[in-house]
């Protein structure tokens, strides 16, 4: 069995800023500390792979916050899914595996590198990110999504904590390599 998780991660505001955010909407989530800039956090509801409801938060996030957020979904380590808002505006949309459910293989669809890059910021190259994101979900590609999302991470200079970590995981104790419990804030 593979990964299930839903995290978020803002460019710019600090973790006070989004807990202060989470709190006052009655969300139950856990905010990791800000790290060059960006603030990850996973939100209970969120982590029922709800579509509905990760665009919702991620949209009213980005428009209180007025910044980016980037939303990951990993179903099963089946697919990756993610939603890229700026200031409450639908940027970019991508899934790794678009007829997952229907039983039928597809490539990789949305995701536009250049956007991403701009807007989220980069370590490395469009054409960089734009592999990583057209790789399909094979042996020749990626055979576990996890891992297309840290190399995704990885190259948007993303926290590395950003990836493998929902609010259930964390709910169980479970930490990101290198993290101490005191350093996550919960709403």
């Amino acid at each position: 069995m593979g990964s299930f998780y839903v995290n978020m991660t803002t460019r710019g505001p600090t973790q006070s800023q989004v807990l202060e955010l989470l709190s006052r909407g009655g969300r139950k989530a856990f905010v990791f500390p800000a790290t060059n800039g960006y603030t990850t956090f996973c939100d209970e509801a969120a982590d029922t792979q709800d579509d509905r409801i990760v665009r919702s938060l991620a949209q009213d996030v980005s428009r209180q916050l007025k910044c980016p957020v980037f939303a990951v979904l990993n179903h099963d380590d089946d697919t990756l899914w993610f939603v890229l808002y700026k200031d409450g505006v639908l940027l970019d949309e991508y899934d790794s595996f678009p007829t997952y459910f229907d039983g039928a293989f597809s490539p990789p669809k949305g995701g536009d590198a250049a956007l991403l890059c701009k807007v989220i910021g980069s370590r490395r190259s469009e054409t960089d990110v734009a592999e990583i994101l057209r790789k399909p979900h094979n042996a020749e590609g990626y055979v576990l999504e996890t891992d297309r999302h840290a190399a995704l991470a990885e190259a948007l200079g993303l926290p590395s904590f950003s990836v493998g970590f929902g609010y259930r995981y964390l709910e169980r104790g479970e930490l990101p390599e290198g993290l101490e419990e005191t350093q996550m804030r919960r709403t």
